[in-house]
């Protein structure tokens, strides 16, 4: 079940919110287990065995390692735990990518049983994660409460793509949320706009996205490649930050906050600043459990070049079982050296709006890499980018797609400034403004029912990660 759907948004939510709402403050974390678990069961029933277990063999280890006084067997404990929920992750998420490694290089033919993923396993992982080395770090205490951690580990809000927040943020709303009229309508109109992103734009972007890349990506015309590319820029965006607006305006209606996951990369000025506004959560998780403890910056120039490109490599292959993502994070390991050991005197030397373009014309061409199947389309795609494969600048399917698209992409590139924001701003500042902005509010749920009952449904794209 994914929050753009009817019944999620006509059953589950209202039966939810109701039962959450009216329940007393002791009940609701009890509500909010069982209503995250039926969530999840719902597309996943075989593997909500696979979270309850991992659930409750975290909540014992981080147990365990804070009652003991023996740093001995508060390691092994750690090391033990952690061990098996990234064997389960790798198991689950991986094995397939090996055995296809190990095939190719061996030139083997053997065939084996592919397993579905379960739903959400890199971000509910990387939460166990978090939670047992904060407490064997001694920057938490470890929950006495099962219902309290089985609540913040499998709250169905941020369980399938995140944002991957910390125990430490959460475990005071979650036993003492304080919802009321203002933070439910607060959070009503973040889901709000979070479902317009996703069914107005992300989808409507991502049709575009398709069409291109139905045909061979060795015979776009140059104009046809940079549409696609375009598209799938945007249509990420407002997929992934649509799925975050929704999972806080759900979060706030319940009186709990998570964290921001976005704050407006496609405006940054370098590749440092855009990977401290886009997937906040996973960069600040990488920085925190793996850059600093590996010496981040604070050591020679050698390692660390070596600990970014570690970073960055991991950072790749959590996103999948593919080498277009190992590629894909090594790129960007490359680029955050370059600029910071290399550039950095001459790009703060260039005006913003060129910096911007840098930027963003190295953010389009990561996620072609990104997106592409595997390692030689994405190479050929980005020859029919640079006008390396001979062919037109334009041709027909240039101009179909520009005649039935422009004005979309057009919105998709104007919403990436802070432009709803401004209008909703300036709405809210008087009574008249505010009923208007309440019906734009409503309007925009009626359309994108419409769009939900009308077109094919789309998952989210990191649904899959």
């Amino acid at each position: 079940m994914t929050f753009q759907t009817i019944p999620f948004l006509f059953l589950f939510l209202p039966l939810f919110l109701i039962g959450y709402l009216i329940c007393p403050r002791k009940g609701k974390l009890l509500i909010l287990t069982i209503g995250s678990l039926l969530f999840y069961a719902w597309g996943e029933p075989l593997y909500v065995i696979l979270l309850m277990v991992s659930v409750g063999y975290c909540y014992w280890a981080a147990k365990k390692i804070d009652q003991s006084e023996r740093p001995k067997v508060r390691r092994r404990i750690l090391f033990q735990a952690i061990a098996i929920h990234v064997f389960a992750l790798l198991y689950m998420k991986y094995y397939g990518f090996f055995l296809d490694t190990l095939r190719s290089l061996l030139h083997a033919s053997w065939t084996y049983k592919t397993l579905p993923m379960p739903l959400g396993i890199s971000f509910y992982t990387f939460m166990m994660l978090s939670y047992l080395l904060d407490v064997y770090w001694g920057k938490v205490k470890a929950s006495t409460n099962i219902l309290t951690f089985s609540a913040y580990a499998t709250f169905f809000p941020k369980l399938i793509m995140g944002p991957i927040d910390r125990y430490a943020n959460m475990v005071e709303d979650l036993e003492h949320p304080t919802p009321n009229v203002f933070s439910f309508g607060e959070g009503a109109e973040r889901f709000l706009k979070g479902l317009a992103k996703k069914v107005l734009l992300a989808d409507a972007l991502g049709i575009i996205w398709t069409n291109v890349q139905s045909g061979s990506p060795s015979d776009l015309s140059l104009v046809t490649a940079w549409i696609g590319a375009l598209a799938y820029t945007l249509q990420i965006y407002y997929d992934f930050s649509g799925y975050t607006d929704m999972a806080i305006g759900l979060a706030k209606m319940m009186g709990i906050r998570l964290m921001e996951n976005f704050q407006r990369p496609y405006l940054s000025t370098s590749i440092t600043m855009f990977w401290r506004r886009w997937h906040i959560s996973l960069s600040s998780w990488f920085r925190d459990y793996i850059y600093i403890p590996l010496g981040g910056n604070r050591v020679s120039k050698g390692k660390h070049i070596r600990n970014i490109m570690i970073v960055w490599m991991l950072t790749g292959f959590w996103h999948g079982a593919n080498w277009t993502f190992i590629v894909w994070g090594l790129y960007y390991g490359v680029l955050l050296i370059l600029e910071k050991y290399v550039f950095s005197s001459a790009m703060k030397k260039l005006p913003v709006i060129i910096q911007w373009l840098i930027t963003a014309f190295l953010v389009i061409i990561s996620w072609v890499i990104f997106a592409s199947p595997d390692v030689s389309s994405a190479l050929a795609y980005l020859k029919s980018m640079f006008f390396m494969q001979g062919n037109l600048l334009v041709d027909e399917q240039t101009w179909w797609l520009l005649s039935n698209n422009l004005i979309l992409l057009i919105l998709g590139v104007l919403f990436v400034l802070p432009l709803g924001e401004n209008i909703a701003r300036r709405l809210k500042q008087n009574y008249g403004g505010a009923i208007a902005l309440n019906i734009l509010y409503l309007a925009m749920f009626a359309l994108s029912l419409a769009y939900m009952m009308g077109q094919t449904y789309q998952t989210f794209l990191y649904a899959q990660f």
